[in-house]
């Protein structure tokens, strides 16, 4: 018997509020890929929430529908994720989002066929003999279908549970949009599922649009409440099935934590009326067979990547309207995540050139670099270069290398943890001066040396109300960036012969070769007490240690 639950989506804004208990929350939903990280606050917080709530880890980048099997890395750090969170449910999408190398930050749809159905079923039981464990597959909303496709959503998702053992999320959200989208009834979708497979159910809002024909078109983007037809789709839902752990998603214009409570709090209440039910197992389907279709995904992907392509071939609307609305929704949703990525990455040269500036610099750089893995947050390395490429900012020569300052930033935020090296360890090593040009000092994974040509860090802490008073503004500049043990991001001016002494420590060289390579203008002591003052060393090896 499933638990009468009301969970929220988590957002970073409601941490505080949360963990001060201003609302009742029955369990918390992550989305695996923004903790795929290797340290830092994130997995703090994380870990602090753990501990008060049961967790849900919901993934959006496996890309099981797609035509290759989920990328080994990406499943690695998904696996590692489950083991240290120990969440009570993991999902995943019916959705694909990969191919040829490239990530799209959108759930695509895909023929429902016996190849797609088997390929996605090998997929699956990939993913759960990872993770050790079952895993509940969500249902997706969907703009666009194709002529291939001879098996009903329901159905298929019906098949993919016998042949793997895997949950069901059901986001009743995804099946009335795709319902009002396809000129279908949503609770066909809900009654062809084996009531004992849905382990978890979503709800969330909708935007409204229209199609080529003039007819609603509903645009998943959680940003708006729970819709009335899907609060009543969800009471027949529970009778159907009785009570199942619910969820209430909002990712897009999130409102204070009160708000979002109070659906929480609905779905409780509707949670606690139903009695359990004594719903029969949904009816098996028989899976159409025949020849496999030429397959549409690396069309729609050369599609996504030019926006002056035509439509691929065998898509369809239900009314016959043109496809080619529908598929722009998917475009839209890939750039905008694009660039909404560098925009929270890039936030100061955002400001710096404008947002129609940015937004156009950001999307020719996505379109040219998009990125390899679904994790955004490793994407943008190349960011600062293709600025000093982009034709339009070749007059703002700081511009690139205030992108690599807030990209240290982001990578500092993000870096592995490690422990600063303990005081009477440095006590023990300063009373040993004879041993000290032979060392080796390891720096926090989080340092990253900045040498610039242009006032970059003067230009960067305006914008931050934290302009230094001694800095000259139009001259080169150095700095450091590192995340220090309160896990602050620091961003310390430093002269060019620290930088060049930091620089080289980094690369492994000994002390006393950095020292030479800063050169005369280096003040030692005061370097070395920069480091350590700021929890910078974490290692120190002698000669015979490093050999």
């Amino acid at each position: 018997m499933h638990a009468r639950l009301a969970g929220l989506g988590f957002k970073p804004q409601h941490a505080g509020a949360l963990l001060a208990g201003e609302a009742v929350v029955d369990f918390l939903e992550v989305h695996a890929e923004n903790y795929m990280v290797d340290g830092g606050p994130r997995l703090r917080l994380l870990e602090r929430l753990r501990e008060r709530w049961p967790l849900s880890i919901h993934g959006v980048g496996l890309s099981l529908g797609g035509l290759k099997p989920p990328d080994a890395a990406h499943l690695a750090r998904l696996a590692a994720m489950v083991r240290r969170f120990e969440p009570r449910w993991v999902s995943e999408h019916l959705a694909w989002s990969a191919h040829g190398g490239v990530c799209f930050p959108d759930l695509l749809p895909l023929v429902y066929d016996e190849a797609a159905l088997a390929r996605v079923a090998a997929h699956v039981d990939r993913l759960q003999q990872a993770l050790g464990r079952q895993v509940l597959i969500e249902n997706p909303s969907t703009y666009l279908e194709f002529d291939a496709s001879v098996i009903a959503e329901g159905e298929f998702l019906a098949e993919l549970v016998r042949r793997t053992g895997c949950g069901l999320l059901l986001d009743l959200n995804n099946a009335w949009v795709s319902a009002v989208n396809h000129g279908r009834d949503a609770w066909a979708l809900v009654a062809a599922l084996p009531p004992s497979a849905v382990g978890e159910i979503h709800l969330a809002g909708c935007a409204v649009q229209q199609d080529a024909a003039g007819a609603p078109l509903l645009i998943d983007d959680h940003g708006s409440p729970v819709a009335d037809p899907v609060w009543a789709l969800y009471r027949r839902t529970l009778a159907h099935l009785g009570p199942v752990p619910t969820l209430i998603e909002r990712d897009h214009e999130v409102p204070p934590l009160a708000v979002l409570a109070a659906e929480a709090a609905q779905a409780r209440r509707l949670l606690a009326e139903v009695a359990p039910a004594a719903a029969v197992g949904a009816a098996a389907g028989r899976v159409p067979r025949r020849a496999p279709a030429v397959e549409p995904q690396p069309a729609l992907a050369a599609a996504l990547l030019d926006p002056a392509a035509a439509p691929p071939a065998g898509l369809r609307a239900w009314n016959g309207s043109d496809p080619g609305v529908r598929l722009a929704v998917h475009r839209h949703n890939v750039a905008a995540a694009w660039v909404r990525a560098l925009a929270d990455g890039f936030p100061v040269v955002r400001r710096l050139v404008g947002e129609p500036f940015f937004d156009a610099m950001a999307l020719d750089f996505a379109r040219r670099e998009p990125p390899r893995g679904p994790v955004l947050g490793d994407w943008g390395d190349g960011f600062a270069a293709a600025i000093e490429a982009y034709g339009p900012a070749r007059g703002l020569p700081w511009l690139a290398e205030v992108a690599r300052l807030e990209r240290a930033r982001v990578r500092a935020a993000l870096a592995a943890d490690a422990a600063p090296l303990p005081a009477p360890a440095v006590q023990a090593w300063l009373e040993r001066p004879q041993a000290l040009p032979d060392a080796r000092l390891q720096l926090h994974p989080s340092l990253a040396v900045l040498r610039f040509d242009y006032a970059a860090l003067s230009i960067w802490a305006a914008h931050q109300g934290e302009l230094p008073e001694s800095m000259a503004t139009d001259g080169p500049e150095a700095a450091l960036v590192l995340r220090d043990t309160a896990d602050a991001v620091l961003t310390l001016a430093v002269d060019a012969a620290t930088a060049v002494f930091c620089a080289a420590l980094a690369e492994g060289r000994p002390l006393g070769q950095a020292a030479a390579e800063a050169g005369a203008g280096l003040d030692l002591v005061a370097a070395l007490a920069l480091l350590l003052r700021h929890a910078a060393v974490v290692g120190w090896q002698d000669a015979r240690e490093a050999a």
